[in-house]
């Protein structure tokens, strides 16, 4: 077998071996987003049954207030009180809850309040009702409590309904995925590791096989 022939076979070895081994990462990936976004679905409708009545006017009346006024008001006390007491105790980092018009109403993260995301897309999709999740890291992030450092996410727009039914504003609920993370990190490289020993093999067999025939 010429150098050139047994380059070609690796580097299309390689090739595949790459693909498949990313094939699986994204498999893994796309699975894990999808199951906190089932999650974070549950919670927002969970809370739209329970506790929107509970903000649900002062969201409304708070759609055009001033900036400083939503941040510092007495609105925003009333409902951080009913969001912080409804994600104690589950995963949730930092709540956003925008208007139907893309305005937002509340975040955990105060300096966030009064941001217009009508142009997003993960939003504008919510507001028509179907939840957009997205997965990501940060060095830092801002939590509820404090800052907290290198993080995996999953941020997910949802549409929160009320009583009748209706789509009544967005939420965006990010949620710490770094410990499934780390599981589906190890997994990856545990099955990426298998198929390289397996490829290995079957290439010694084929070179061994075609030197012998060649011989």
């Amino acid at each position: 077998m010429t150098r050139v022939r047994l380059l070609i076979v690796l580097v299309v070895t390689a090739a595949l071996y790459a693909a498949g081994v990313y094939a699986i990462y994204d498999q893994f990936r796309s699975g894990l987003i999808r199951t906190y976004e089932n999650a974070n679905e549950t919670l927002a409708r969970t809370f739209g049954n329970t506790r929107w009545v509970a903000i649900r006017e002062v969201v409304q009346e708070s759609a055009n207030l001033p900036t400083n006024e939503l941040r510092f008001g007495p609105r925003h006390g009333q409902i951080d009180g009913v969001i912080r007491e409804f994600v104690r105790d589950t995963p949730v980092l930092k709540v956003k809850i925008y208007s139907l018009a893309g305005r937002t109403i509340y975040s955990s993260e105060n300096r966030q309040i009064g941001e217009d995301k009508q142009q997003n897309q993960g939003f504008q999709m919510a507001r028509l009702g179907t939840p957009v999740s997205d997965m990501y890291w940060r060095g830092s992030f801002s939590t509820f409590e404090n800052e907290v450092a290198d993080r995996n996410l999953v941020a997910t727009y949802v549409p929160v309904r009320g009583a009748d039914g209706r789509i009544a504003a967005v939420f965006e609920v990010y949620v710490d995925s770094l410990p499934m993370v780390q599981v589906m990190n190890r997994a990856v490289l545990i099955l990426a590791l298998v198929l390289a020993a397996m490829l290995a093999a079957l290439f010694g067999l084929w070179l061994y096989a075609s030197r012998k025939s060649s011989a």
